[in-house]
């Protein structure tokens, strides 16, 4: 498990309201949000789409240092759990579940990147080109290098 107390916390972090796409270091793909068709989030090449787009909701009191990933294009909210099916989706709301709200980890190699974690599932959001599934969450207990993001932000 990699909760912020073991691991850094990402220092760039976008304010609210700052659009950005978050897009995979290794893989390349970039991450997806929409209401459909299914699945609902997940993550493609190729051209840039607004349903690629997201803003942060920074949490408060008893969720300071964590983030609701909220979609641009659909107003939902991104969740990670890892009992339920579909384990990674978006849901309606400004992060109203634990599985909506997320930390971003600093990687240890490099600064530039981060791990996209959610403490209530203990999962992480992977991104790879080869292996099935191919976009996923994973269980926080080991860290690879398809789980790492960063954010690219946009006009």
């Amino acid at each position: 498990m990699a909760p912020m107390s073991m691991a850094e916390s990402f220092l760039n972090i976008p304010a609210e309201g700052v659009r950005f796409r978050l897009k995979a270091r290794d893989s390349k793909h970039v991450m997806y949000s929409r209401l459909g068709p299914e699945p609902t989030v997940g993550h493609t090449l190729g051209q840039e789409r607004s349903d690629q787009i997201f803003t942060l909701i920074h949490g408060r009191h008893d969720r300071k240092g964590l983030y609701a990933i909220k979609s641009w294009a659909s107003g939902n909210v991104l969740f990670s759990r890892y009992t339920m099916l579909p384990k990674l989706g978006n849901i309606g709301g400004d992060g109203d579940y634990p599985d909506n709200w997320f930390e971003f980890l600093q990687d240890d190699h490099d600064k530039e990147s981060f791990r996209i974690y959610c403490p209530a599932s203990d999962c992480f959001f992977y991104s790879r080109t080869s292996g099935e599934p191919t976009f996923d969450n994973y269980d926080g207990g080991t860290e690879y290098n398809d789980q790492l993001w960063r954010f690219v932000l946009v006009n």
